[in-house]
């Protein structure tokens, strides 16, 4: 790349469209050069295994970073609204997604099979609980389930994805 194409839009990169042009500007990023020096706010270290019986000695809560098999599919309501809550357990404990606004999860995550999850666990309701999680399929190559990710100031509709 030469020092002057580093002045061009960052909508002339695939990918990048209207919706996400207009949303890099509201940080800032109009060209390559400002999208190269948008730097990580933190980064998330998934390299090392936290299993799910680790979250009983944290009593304010853990990030997780394991290995489970789903159980089984489950459904309580929360104000008239059915939520998904699906049972999973790694190799030292069990526990429970909440799937608010996510029963797509359902048809993604099935009973039997392994995943890998990354997430933010607590006990309630004696229980460990998360409803907010990443999954992917489980696989010799964990993929971002075992790196250090950047965390990026979003704006938007923007993702971690997006950066």
């Amino acid at each position: 790349m030469y020092l002057h194409e580093l002045e061009y839009t960052v909508s002339k990169l695939p990918g990048v469209g209207k919706a996400v042009s207009s949303q890099l500007k509201n940080l800032g990023i109009l060209t390559l050069a400002d999208l190269l020096m948008h730097y990580p706010r933190s980064y998330e270290n998934r390299t090392e295994k936290v299993p799910l019986s680790a979250v009983y000695k944290e009593p304010e809560g853990l990030w997780v970073n394991t290995a489970v098999t789903v159980i089984l599919h489950d459904y309580f309501y929360v104000k008239g609204k059915q939520t998904l809550k699906i049972h999973v357990e790694d190799d030292t404990s069990g526990a429970v997604l909440i799937c608010f606004n996510r029963r797509f999860l359902s048809g993604r995550l099935l009973p039997g099979q392994r995943y890998f999850i990354y997430g933010f666990f607590q006990v309630r309701y004696g229980e460990i609980q998360s409803s907010r999680f990443e999954t992917a399929d489980f696989s010799e190559n964990p993929g971002d389930f075992n790196a250090i990710l950047p965390l990026y100031p979003l704006s938007g509709s923007l993702n971690q994805g997006n950066m």
